[in-house]
């Protein structure tokens, strides 16, 4: 009997790792977070490198209730206090920001070489993505500062 236990818990343990490696890249939990379809209006051309539907980039500017819809956003400060950046949050696998290669606790410092540290300068730079075929963001992932370009066509 002891036998029959120790063999139904091992294969319990299997079903239960491949129903894991079987749901790998759809999400965790019971799926509340599976990623969203993907849109072929934005295509990754290399590392770094991003084509984008201005149709998409309209959408999300034209906007303060769209744009709100990608993620959230919080000021970031540096090691001495100074605020260096906004942060973003709550971005859902597979929607145009993760597919543009923007990830959770990605710090946006500039774009196009517009510093970002206040709300003025973010609405600013938010606006004028509008109306640019080529946007250049420099940001840092875990410390390690980055950029990633945009070509919008």
């Amino acid at each position: 009997a002891k036998r029959k236990r120790v063999e139904e818990a091992a294969q319990a343990r299997a079903e239960k790792s491949q129903s894991q490696s079987q749901s790998k890249g759809k999400g965790k939990g019971k799926g509340k977070n599976r990623c969203l379809p993907t849109d072929e209006r934005i295509n990754r051309q290399a590392k770094g490198s991003y084509s984008i539907d201005s149709e998409i980039v309209n959408h999300y500017t034209g906007s303060i209730e769209a744009a709100a819809k990608l993620a959230a956003v919080g000021w970031h400060e540096d090691s001495t206090g100074d605020v260096d950046g906004f942060q973003v949050f709550r971005i859902r696998c597979g929607s145009p920001l993760h597919q543009a290669g923007i990830r959770n606790k990605d710090v946006i410092h500039s774009i196009n070489g517009k510093q970002i540290r206040s709300y003025a300068q973010g609405i600013a730079a938010w606006k004028l993505l509008r109306s640019k075929k080529n946007v250049k963001v420099v940001y840092s992932r875990k410390g390690q500062t980055r950029t990633m370009n945009y070509k919008v066509s």
